[in-house]
């Protein structure tokens, strides 16, 4: 297609050509080792990648543990009063109010605590 310009206009748009293509694109600088160190970049980012995702899984795994030994315990604690103070319902109704407000307690400080960890 060149073959059909006249001479000035061939060399200028070879020039114009070989500018386009570019004498310093990455493709020319690239090699096999950077290939290899940007697979093993790769490699290292996905190990890293799957730990983390690793390490929240069992994250998630002890504070599931830890609210149901929470409630287990909360449930424990209900029973035993209501037990040992059967024949004294006003007492049990004192006592469970009492409970209940230091439940409540704990559970909103345990939400807050966990909330500002987050942050």
């Amino acid at each position: 297609m060149l073959d059909l310009l006249p001479e000035q206009d061939r060399t200028a748009m070879t020039a114009f050509l070989a500018m386009m293509k570019g004498t310093n694109s990455l493709e020319d600088r690239m090699n096999a080792e950077h290939v290899t160190q940007k697979l093993e970049i790769d490699r290292q980012t996905e190990d890293h990648r799957f730990q983390k995702a690793k390490l929240e899984h069992n994250k998630n795994i002890i504070d599931r543990l830890f609210s149901f030994l929470a409630v287990l315990v909360v449930a424990g604690l209900i029973a035993t009063i209501l037990v040992l103070f059967r024949d004294n319902p006003e007492m049990v109704e004192k006592i469970l109010v009492a409970v209940g407000g230091l439940i409540a307690g704990a559970i909103g400080g345990y939400g807050f605590g966990k909330s500002k960890r987050s942050e």
